[in-house]
């Protein structure tokens, strides 16, 4: 059985992966000491729960032997300040770029890598919408090194918008799924264009990537993105949301200002996975979500 590493394994994502890749890989689940493992619990092993804290986490990872490493791993922080300036280095370039040498070290040959289309402003192959976009980049730069000196293979997959049952971070549509008959919200105009992909997709997108990292060649590297052909307006998956709801919630739109550097069209941005596409339609998926 081949062994899969993978970062951020607690996360959504984390664990939506974790879930479809234990039918057929042994997993091996790199977490923080103070991370909810209630679920992973359920799903692997406690040998195969690795503390990235743990000062023997090089020699625990080469004794795994993974061919496949995952880095899912990332802190979100849409405006960086000197409070968090530090909890947003440590958790998407400090602590990644430490557990990409160790599985390297370890022989590791196969690395996914997860970005955001936060990286493309204006569409542009480099041009971050912020540091959080900066330090994404940065990243990328560091797996370059080690696919080009020590021939591994690699991909950065672009994640969008990702929503499905279960989740539980407080996202617009989760907010919006737990609001009550007669609430409100203000809101921006949300005329901005988005993709949505559902968690079975995003999922999906991740066995295809290690699907093209087997039949790839040393000193491969690439990048895809995890969407659908065609973008929607925001607004537009606000009220169909709503209307499948059937609650009475004030949405008061224009009411907030668009984030500084917003994308109001992603049309584009990134070349999709070969042999994969989005196949939950979004009115299904908002349901799943709801149910």
């Amino acid at each position: 059985m081949k062994h899969i590493m993978i970062s951020g394994a607690t996360g959504y994502i984390g664990i939506s992966l974790i879930r479809e890749l234990v039918k057929e890989y042994q997993v091996y689940a790199l977490v923080r000491k103070e991370s909810d493992l209630s679920v992973l619990n359920t799903l692997i092993d406690k040998e195969c729960i690795i503390q990235i804290n743990d000062g023997n986490v090089y020699k625990t990872i080469r004794q795994a032997q993974p061919e496949y490493y995952i880095n899912l791993m990332g802190r979100f922080i849409v405006e960086h300040s000197e409070d968090n300036l530090a909890e947003l280095l440590e958790g998407n370039f400090d602590v990644p770029v430490m557990l990409l040498d160790a599985v390297c070290q370890a022989g590791c040959k196969k690395i996914i890598n997860t970005g955001t289309y936060w990286q493309n402003f204006n569409g542009e192959s480099s041009n971050p919408v912020d540091l959080y976009g900066a330090v994404k980049n940065a990243f990328e730069n560091i797996i370059k090194y080690y696919t080009e000196t020590m021939g591994c293979r690699s991909i950065t997959l672009k994640l969008f918008d990702t929503y499905g049952p279960n989740d539980k971070r407080k996202k617009l549509l989760t907010v919006l799924a737990e609001m009550k008959d007669g609430e409100s919200i203000d809101l921006s105009d949300c005329m901005q264009k988005v993709y949505y992909c559902h968690i079975k997709d995003v999922v999906s997108a991740y066995i295809a990537a290690m699907g093209l990292l087997d039949a790839a060649k040393s000193r491969y590297m690439e990048e895809f993105a995890v969407r659908d052909k065609k973008p929607v307006v925001l607004k537009d998956v606000i009220v169909k949301l709503t209307k499948i709801m059937n609650k009475d919630i004030k949405l008061n739109f224009g009411m907030r200002e668009n984030r500084k550097r917003e994308i109001v069209n992603p049309e584009g941005i990134g070349k999709i996975i070969p042999g994969w596409e989005c196949t939950v339609p979004l009115e299904q998926g908002l349901k799943e979500m709801l149910g």
